[in-house]
């Protein structure tokens, strides 16, 4: 039986974690952690672009410019950045590909 997709906008936080490599572009480790009720976590590993362009589907194209350069910036020294209250509904992320890491 097929579940409808539940299209309610939860708040998640983002998790980055840039992780090393030998050769070419490091990866980048995005968790979203939902701040309320189940505390579901998605995530999916890719490029910083990637990653980029997932977050900002997710944000207000104005905030999302001016928040995602710092965020770069502090991933770049630290290898670790967390962006609190982002908005988006499991719809969404399913159909972005994000797998939900918290399950069996």
């Amino acid at each position: 039986m097929i579940t409808p997709c539940n299209d309610v906008i939860t708040s998640f936080s983002a998790i980055l974690i840039r992780i090393r490599k030998h050769s070419g572009k490091p990866t980048v480790r995005l968790m979203l952690v939902e701040t309320a009720k189940t505390r579901a976590v998605y995530e999916r590993f890719g490029t910083w672009g990637q990653c980029e362009r997932w977050l900002a589907s997710f944000m207000s194209s104005s905030v999302a410019k001016n928040k995602l350069v710092g965020v770069q910036k502090h991933l770049g020294r630290k290898n670790l950045a967390i962006i609190v209250s982002v908005m988006v509904s499991r719809c969404q992320l399913e159909c972005l590909g994000f797998p939900r890491a918290d399950c069996c």
